[in-house]
């Protein structure tokens, strides 16, 4: 008791020297991190508006210049067209001020772009050329891939370079220059003749990369990304973490603890074989394969996937047989045309940047004969580098991934780092949870949890003696939650609990301590609830009642989130099939096309008066909108008889439409034409031209709204069911990225809510 009071002294006066802690209350102080989050979630769209303003500032279309005249009249040509490269060359600042991003391949820069050729001076096309075509920065994605050599005349045109890459991936293939066979079963275990093949005079660096870090430090400087944010478990990424990445990658837990959907699931088959003196295939695993696919298809339409395999002819096999089965299917292929992502097959080699919700891995070497002679050729893995190819190969996963083999590992006896990785990764697949063996007969032992300090042990005591199940320091490895209440059957965590200790403080910015890190947490599927010392060392029980109000939200919300525990593959109870039919089928009205064929179109187009013009402008927008300019200059070449509408031609159109908007004969709202305001409102239409970009932003909301009120799903899931509601099979990229916005200034104008990762209507507006 004598200490007890000794510390509540110390700890009034620490209040009194610190008035900023004297008045601290948890409320005010949750409020404020909840006005940095919104302001601080604005900064990149304030800085990319930002950037677009200077690139308009500083790229001013001159419409007279000699440049515009001369792209001008290459567009108007029918044929004999200079060549890209040439019109390039010639008017390089003019071709800049239209496209001052320009993406490229490397050897595409080659093609394209010269280099100690020339430009002309602007309005003097007689003078002597001098070259000035170089960019700002030049950024190479995937760096590990591009050789030296290829990356040089890139390079040449950067004032600014910057490399983006992991030097644990894969190198550049020359499996093209060499003989186009990516397994050759005739490489001995410990060949590096092929490698060296690679070398030049660049001095044995492989990649562009590796020559960056060979001069880290005199020309470049590194910045590394630690944050791992592809696997949304920890076992699909914590093999390569601890053997390629020395564990520093920052993981975050899952709450679900027995879940049957997320993780490593191990398929061994003990009776296929690989022929390989024959196809070079193992039949056994790609027909196991092939059934995990259509059974995917069946039971999880709106998880994404994706194939592996370890070589050429193993992928080509899996691949025809899925064609050949899906041909039977219908039920199963029509479920892969309405996926978001397309379904891949692919070998290793190309596997690089993919990823999906789930991947399917077959191994495909494997036992030859039914005594069990296993050869220890595993083409790709076996030379030097293969052990990066086997990092690409088992990292592709955000949430799931099966591993179809034949071979035990004790089988594998190769020395080469690839090969003895590849026996390490399937002994991890047999237990995940199991310490990390680096050795036929030494275990690494997992990190251990952190300790929890006096704060954190109070508040779990606190909670023990309610009644409450708690655990502490939830995660394996990176971030760590400081506690958390599992749900009453002991299958999930139902709260995650944050105090402001150790973990707090280390962050290095408080955007990622007071918000980044939840959000990331959130986003997996947890409800975090943070808990303040100050607010705790005055009055523990209020704080403890706003625990328990954190948990019977938390119990009583509904749909569950995304990242948590799900259920069986092959008997979902809450599955995203039974997700998909709760929503309503959405009828659009159908699209009515305008007819101008009343309208007298005689002479040329690019001849026809401004009045004219506005005209049969008014009279698309009647009928049509709001409707966006492209659609109206379809109309107009519709009605004219004529090809496509360009380069002087297309001028005077979008001139007449600037001037119907000035004279008030049309509106204009987010890029969209419309003669009467009414028409903003109008019921939504089906697509008219197949093109995302030209349905209206007041239509396309319209829609998401009505969806995510009958669907409740995280975002990846619910614009699928929109771009369906469209008529859209697929959602390729420019889909995916319209309809982003238009969710994300629907959340902004507060018509919707995202709570979870869920997107749903306003609190208010709830059912």
């Amino acid at each position: 008791m004598i200490e007890r009071n000794i510390l509540r002294m110390w700890l009034d006066a620490a209040y009194e020297s610190a008035p900023e802690i004297r008045v601290f209350a948890s409320v005010d102080h949750e409020e404020i991190r909840k006005n940095f989050r919104e302001i601080d979630g604005q900064f990149p769209e304030a800085i990319a508006t930002e950037i677009r303003e200077k690139m308009f500032q500083r790229y001013a279309v001159n419409q007279r210049s000699w440049g515009m005249r001369t792209l001008r009249n290459e567009l108007d040509k029918k044929r004999r067209q200079k060549s890209v490269r040439s019109i390039i060359q010639a008017i390089p600042d003019c071709i800049k001020t239209f496209k001052p991003c320009f993406m490229m391949s490397p050897l595409a820069v080659s093609q394209y772009l010269s280099h100690g050729e020339a430009v002309s001076g602007a309005n003097q096309p007689s003078l002597p050329l001098t070259f000035k075509a170089a960019f700002d920065i030049v950024i190479f994605d995937e760096a590990s891939q591009v050789f030296p050599w290829d990356a040089i005349p890139a390079l040449l045109h950067a004032k600014q370079a910057i490399f983006a890459g992991d030097p644990k991936q894969l190198p550049p293939t020359d499996f093209g220059r060499r003989s186009g066979n990516d397994d050759d079963d005739d490489i001995d275990d410990d060949d590096d003749a092929v490698e060296s093949k690679s070398i030049d005079s660049l001095k044995d660096r492989e990649s562009i990369l590796d020559v960056a870090v060979s001069y880290q430090g005199v020309l470049f400087h590194n910045s590394r990304l630690d944050m791992h944010y592809r696997s949304r478990h920890e076992d699909l990424i914590r093999f390569s973490n601890h053997h390629f990445y020395d564990g520093r990658l920052l993981t975050f837990p899952v709450p679900g603890i027995r879940d049957n959907w997320h993780g490593l699931h191990r398929h061994f088959l003990p009776d296929a074989r690989y022929d390989r003196g024959g196809q070079r295939t193992n039949r056994g695993e790609a027909e196991k394969v092939v059934e995990l696919v259509v059974e995917h298809l069946r039971t999880r339409p709106a998880k994404t996937l994706g194939v592996a395999a370890m070589s050429r002819p193993q992928a080509d096999l899996i691949e025809r047989l899925i064609e050949e089965r899906l041909l039977d299917e219908r039920d199963a292929e029509d479920a892969r045309q309405r996926m978001r992502e397309p379904l891949f097959v692919k070998n290793l080699e190309n596997v690089q940047g993919d990823e999906r919700d789930r991947i399917i891995i077959s191994i495909g070497y494997g036992p030859t004969t039914s005594n069990g002679a296993t050869p220890n050729n595993f083409g790709p893995l076996n030379r030097t580098g293969g052990e990066r190819r086997l990092n690409v190969l088992v990292t592709r996963a955000r949430e799931r991934m099966d591993i179809v083999h034949s071979i035990e590992p004790a089988r594998i006896i190769a020395k080469s780092e690839g090969a003895r990785l590849l026996r390490r990764f399937l002994e991890y697949v047999e237990n995940p949870s199991a310490p990390i063996s680096d050795g036929p007969s030494t275990a690494l032992a997992q990190p251990t949890g952190v300790e929890s300090n006096d704060f954190e042990k109070a508040v779990q005591n606190a909670l023990l003696a309610r009644g409450h199940r708690v655990v502490e320091q939830v995660g394996s490895a990176g971030y760590r939650i400081d506690l958390a209440i599992l749900s009453e059957d002991g299958a999930k965590y139902d709260l995650g609990i944050e105090c402001d200790g150790a973990a707090y403080h280390s962050a290095p910015a408080a955007r990622d301590r007071d918000w980044l890190r939840q959000s990331v947490l959130e986003g997996l599927g947890w409800t975090i609830h943070r808990v303040w010392s100050p607010s705790w060392a005055r009055n523990p029980d209020t704080e403890i009642e706003r625990i328990e109000e954190a948990l019977s939200r938390a119990r009583s919300s509904t749909p569950p989130p995304s990242g948590g525990a799900s259920d069986e593959v092959d008997a979902p109870t809450v599955g995203e099939e039974e997700i998909i039919a709760v929503v309503p089928p959405l009828t659009l009205a159908p699209y009515r096309k305008a007819n101008l064929s009343a309208i007298p179109a005689a002479g040329e187009l690019r001849h026809a008066s401004v009045k004219s013009l506005i005209r049969m402008a008014v009279s698309v927008a009647k009928v049509e909108g709001p409707v966006h300019p492209d659609v109206i200059i379809e109309r107009i070449r519709e009605r004219y008889g004529i090809g496509r509408v360009r380069g002087s031609t297309r001028d005077t159109v979008t001139y007449a439409l600037q001037q119907a908007v000035a004279e008030k004969s049309l509106l204009s709202k987010d890029g969209f034409l419309y003669a009467e305001r009414r028409q903003l409102n109008r019921e939504p239409r089906a697509i008219g031209d197949n093109n995302i970009d030209q349905v209206s932003s007041s239509e396309l909301k319209s829609v998401i709204a009505r969806v995510a009120d009958a669907f409740r799903g995280p975002r990846d899931q619910l614009i699928p069911e929109v771009a369906r509601a469209f008529g859209f099979a697929r959602t390729g990229q420019r889909i995916v990225e319209r309809l982003n916005e238009m969710i994300d200034s629907l959340l902004s104008e507060d018509r919707l809510e995202e709570t979870g990762g869920i997107i749903h209507p306003p609190r208010a507006r709830r059912r």
